[in-house]
């Protein structure tokens, strides 16, 4: 497959440096440049869902758990920079979380 595709590869920089001259070995490199990126993207989407399905199935380590749990997190919140409403009640759940948080501090102090 490899062998396969450096074949056309320079079967294609051949037919356009002929027909485009210089030009053609630029468009050439433009066009492989596209194809790399593309298949990086496809490939991340695919990473990215391989880990949800590994999240949903509880296929996955402790860490690597956290990791997701904490990537969830933060698209979420970018999420929520959309819509100012969610985002003040979010605020008010973490305000009640700190509030509690050192409630429950003072009194381990005081003990």
């Amino acid at each position: 497959m490899t062998f396969a595709g450096i074949i056309i590869g320079a079967g294609l920089l051949i037919i356009l440096f002929m027909v485009m001259g210089p030009a053609g070995a630029g468009l050439f490199m433009a066009i492989i440049f596209g194809l790399v990126f593309s298949n990086h993207f496809r490939n991340k989407e695919m990473y990215e869902d391989i880990k949800k399905i590994k999240a949903h199935l509880g296929l996955m380590e402790n860490e690597e758990l956290e990791d997701y749990k904490s990537e969830e997190e933060l698209r979420n919140a970018m999420a929520l920079k959309d819509d100012p409403d969610k985002l003040k009640e979010v605020n008010q759940e973490i305000e009640k979380e700190l509030e509690q948080y050192v409630s429950d501090d003072q009194e381990k102090n005081e003990k």
